[in-house]
């Protein structure tokens, strides 16, 4: 099943259960384990503070096969998705409340 969010990224769910983003439909993000942290990793690639690196990578779109996909990643960085697991838990994106915990900013 391919999702649409906002237009143009898409969320795909895989045959293991895992959802594969795509930025704008052709930059893969990342597979994550849940649609809602699929979701969060676009809003983080495609917000004005994304680093290169969470931008994506082109892997053939959401149409491409698993080949393509695979052959793309590794030819760059191997598998490793561009939006870490890391990123989507610590990230604060603008305009999200947050409180401080530690001295350290943690979402609400």
């Amino acid at each position: 099943m391919i999702a649409t969010i906002n237009g143009k990224d898409t969320v795909k769910t895989l045959i293991n259960g895992a959802a594969r983003a795509h930025r704008k439909g052709v930059w893969w993000v990342g597979d994550y384990r849940s649609h809602a942290d699929a979701a969060r990793a676009l809003k983080i690639a495609s917000s004005p503070g994304a680093l290169d690196r969470q931008r994506g990578i082109y892997d053939g779109g959401i149409n491409g096969t698993e080949q393509q996909h695979i052959d793309a990643c590794m030819s760059i960085f191997g598998i490793v998705n561009c939006v870490t697991d890391d990123d989507i838990a610590r990230t604060i994106l603008p305009g999200e409340p947050y409180k401080l915990q530690g001295g350290l900013p943690v979402r609400v």
